[in-house]
């Protein structure tokens, strides 16, 4: 009786499949219809309803699936993925499950949106310093990609209709906050009947993030002068702006809004977040469920021979300090001529998941001065042996 009590309790817990909200999901991307939103975490696509719940995985490769948008029709989603070397385009049939790469570069290829029969991809295939992307388009069904357009842009977004493309142009990379001045990013259309090209916007602050609202308005993120990036929609005949959120604290990151222009989907802080375009809605915080296991391990170890990002010896010599993928260590010194003996062990100084760098000694060789971001901004710390 015993077993069979405890058969059925097995049962009856494998039947509830447990599962667990994702940490920092990203990339989100409505369906044309703003019905399910597609998304990346763990490296692969995933697909939920717009209202939250199960979450199914699409893709589950050893390889970085990322910023997945959805292609004309709603049937098929396009994507960037490493999987195979660098950053190129694929193509994921829905229904089947089924990937096909469509670009083979060296150069980094990062989708943008689908256009016809075409998907929309930028990439700096010009050897040039700080050269913006150029704007590509390469058949769904597969070829070689062609230029598009003869601007360069850091993003460029096709319409719904397939008309025009948003652009953003600038000089600033995207994590910088708070920027002010002449480099700023901001936001541009283009005819592609024509190649008509204006500016849309020329504040001294950073305009990105964008997506259309339908065919008439545009969906971008901006600080607007203030401490936090925040959605604001733009409306293309009138040029009038309004704010669709408020966070504070944190930028929101990654806007996207579904082909009907109706509801946008975004990350802030580790979650996704729904709002409607039109504005005049709170944000709704999307709640997921994922499967509790994992296709990764919960922790991963690595043993750096090589990649010091700074090595900075002590005023003795006798030690060396290193920056290894943004953390502080400290190693003795091996001479050549001690192959013999085994090396002293490595000391880790600090395990933040921030990122410390610009590491010094004290003159006495017994502390070390270091820079991090760690409290939001690059402050200097300091660390030495207990007791000293």
């Amino acid at each position: 009786m015993r077993q069979t009590a405890g058969i059925v309790i097995i049962l009856l817990l494998a039947g509830f499949g447990l599962s667990v909200e994702p940490v920092m999901p990203r990339h989100p991307a409505p369906s044309p219809d703003g019905t399910v939103i597609a998304f990346s975490w763990q490296g692969d696509i995933w697909l939920a309803s717009a209202a939250g719940g199960a979450a199914r995985r699409l893709t589950a490769n050893p390889g970085y699936d990322g910023r997945p948008v959805w292609l004309p029709g709603g049937t098929g989603l396009a994507f960037t993925s490493n999987r195979d070397g660098g950053d190129d385009a694929y193509i994921l049939d829905v229904a089947a499950g089924t990937t096909r790469r469509l670009t083979h570069h060296e150069a980094a290829d990062t989708v943008m949106g689908g256009l016809g029969a075409d998907v929309v991809f930028t990439s700096a295939r010009f050897d040039a310093f700080d050269r913006m992307p150029a704007i590509y388009r390469i058949p769904v069904a597969g070829g070689t990609e062609s230029l598009l357009a003869r601007v360069l842009a850091l993003e460029a977004v096709p319409s719904p209709d397939g008309r025009r493309l948003a652009l953003v142009r600038g000089g600033t990379p995207a994590q910088r906050r708070h920027y002010r001045g002449s480099a700023s990013r901001d936001l541009w259309l283009l005819e592609l009947n024509g190649q008509k090209l204006e500016r849309l916007t020329d504040t001294p602050w950073d305009e990105d993030g964008v997506s259309w609202a339908g065919n008439d308005a545009l969906v971008f993120r901006s600080d607007n002068g203030g401490p936090d990036r925040n959605l604001f929609r733009l409306d293309l005949a009138s040029r009038a702006q309004i704010p669709l959120t408020r966070h504070t604290g944190a930028d929101v990151r990654a806007p996207r809004c579904s082909a009907d222009g109706r509801l946008v989907a975004y990350e802030f802080w580790d979650a996704l977040y729904t709002v409607a375009a039109a504005g005049g809605a709170e944000p709704r915080r999307l709640t997921l469920d994922v499967p509790a296991d994992s296709l990764l391990p919960a922790v991963e170890r690595k043993t750096y021979t090589a990649d010091a990002e700074e090595i900075v010896p002590s005023p003795d010599g006798k030690q060396v300090a290193l920056i290894v993928a943004g953390d502080v260590f400290v190693v003795a010194r091996w001479p050549k001529d001690a192959a013999s003996v085994a090396p002293a062990p490595t000391v880790r100084v600090t395990t933040t998941p921030a990122r410390e760098r610009h590491v010094a000694w004290s003159p006495d060789g017994k502390g070390l001065v270091y820079a991090s971001d760690r409290d939001g901004q690059l402050d200097l710390y300091s660390a030495r042996p207990a007791g000293r």
